[in-house]
């Protein structure tokens, strides 16, 4: 498809396991589509406006946005050697600067993406990785803050732009994908085409490029995996993971505590409770649960009550410390914890008890603070 001065591509820009590779393979049986394995085009032409826009020199020479427009549009049309209808797929598509930019490239900007709930994602993703700790592989491991950067980033991109998007719910696609398949030709604006869905041709791409066997592998026939993904994650990942699709617009409030408490989002500001307490009971020394630990009063006392958490855990509980803004980062990495959230969120977020911290000694069975080393 040529748009105004060259080629407009297709965008696609999913959640990592969520279909998008067995959209692809499906896509290339189309005898005029190209829909390409994961790409380097956005991340080139993000590189280059970078670069323009940082330079000196585009100062100096009297640089305009028009000039930078049309080398981005140059860089684009050369990318591929075909008369095909590119589906170009990035994750950062869907990043709401890179939108703005490439609809002042081509006149639009037309996203198709695949969306899946966050806790089926990382059940995905351990089955392929088979981690020792789940809850140490949700919370530290590069392709857990993969998924959480390419969730919010699709969020923030369809948040400011809502009309740009096509989003194609994993269920709906493994189990009426000529549905699914209609629903993009008609938004993308190209006639429907009957897909044979028991001859998929698999991936040709190189996972040993990611170090992940299997990570695009696509079976011969379309069909919906048959594992627990809650059994995979556990009782407790799993109900931390819960909500924040915000595609079948759940609750905000919810959304935002688990995503906060989840994904360690420091940089949300926004208060959405104004009390921090719990619904749930105040923990009294059930072990292997779920436990909300609310560190109280100022900045110090904060960082000593921390070291509760270790305590906790030795009962194996998993532990959920709710803080104040400024230390969520730092306390991150202390010993016993499991997550950290701002106070402003902490009722969102899964537990099964809530601790206040000052009453933690009493609740422990310690005479007061200072017997716990």
């Amino acid at each position: 498809m040529v748009g105004d001065g060259g080629l407009e591509m297709i965008f696609l820009a999913s959640l990592p396991r969520s279909g998008s590779t067995l959209l692809t393979s499906l896509l290339n049986q189309r005898p005029d589509v190209y829909a390409s394995p994961t790409s380097n085009l956005c991340n080139i032409l993000n590189a280059a406006k970078q670069v323009w826009d940082q330079s000196a020199a585009t100062k100096a020479d009297g640089g305009k946005e028009s000039d930078i427009i049309r080398i981005l549009r140059s860089i684009q049309d050369a990318r591929y050697e075909t008369d095909k209808l590119v589906l170009d797929k990035a994750r950062n598509w869907c990043v709401p600067e890179t939108i703005k930019t490439m609809i002042k490239v081509q006149g639009d900007a037309k996203i198709v993406a695949t969306v899946r709930p966050v806790a089926e994602c990382l059940a995905s993703f351990a089955k392929l990785i088979n981690p020792e700790n789940i809850m140490d592989f949700c919370k530290r491991h590069k392709w857990a803050q993969h998924l959480f950067d390419s969730y919010e980033n699709m969020q923030a991109g369809y948040k400011e732009y809502p009309n740009n998007f096509l989003l194609i719910e994993y269920d709906d696609l493994v189990s009426n994908p000529q549905v699914q398949l209609n629903r993009i030709a008609k938004f993308i604006g190209i006639d429907p085409f009957i897909y044979d869905f028991n001859n998929i041709e698999d991936s040709k791409e190189i996972d040993e490029v990611w170090g992940v066997e299997g990570l695009h592998k696509v079976r011969k026939k379309v069909s919906k995996r048959t594992y627990s993904a809650r059994k995979i994650l556990g009782k407790s990942a799993w109900n931390l993971y819960q909500g924040g699709e915000f595609w079948n617009d759940k609750p905000l409030l919810n959304d935002k505590g688990r995503e906060v408490s989840a994904w360690g989002n420091a940089s949300e500001k926004t208060a959405f409770l104004q009390n921090v307490d719990s619904n749930q009971p105040v923990w009294n020394g059930e072990k292997n649960a779920v436990v909300l630990l609310h560190l109280q009063r100022g900045l110090k006392d904060q960082i000593s009550q921390v070291r509760y958490a270790r305590e906790l855990k030795k009962l194996g509980c998993t532990v959920v410390v709710s803080c104040t803004q400024t230390l969520a980062e730092k306390l991150r990495h202390a010993d016993g914890v499991d997550v950290v959230v701002q106070h402003e969120v902490s009722s969102g977020v899964y537990h099964d008890f809530y601790l206040p911290a000052m009453s933690a000694p009493i609740q422990l069975g310690y005479q007061n603070s200072a017997d716990i080393a």
